[in-house]
């Protein structure tokens, strides 16, 4: 698994696109990270075979959250994800 993009989401609660990589390709899911009553909580949102799909779910809570453009939090959510030079 690898973490490819983490937002905060205010009440320590962040939203994170996790990424798990398998021999016929990766497996995209973004999730709700927030504090429970044991520890962390863990509640998975969307999930994908491909990226946009999951880019495009985080993009509506975003805006939905935050307001803004939608293309703005696009760039911003695919920027994490692509591959560090």
């Amino acid at each position: 698994m690898r973490e490819r993009f983490r937002h905060p989401q205010g009440s320590e609660a962040e939203l994170a696109i996790l990424e798990f990589p398998g021999p016929r390709g990766s497996i995209w899911t973004l999730v709700r990270d927030s504090p429970g009553d044991r520890g962390r909580e863990t509640v998975m949102l969307c999930q994908a075979e491909a990226a946009e799909e999951v880019v495009a779910a985080c993009v509506r809570l975003l805006c939905e959250q935050y307001g803004g453009r939608p293309e703005t939090w696009h760039a911003v959510v695919v920027e994490s994800l692509a591959p560090s030079a």
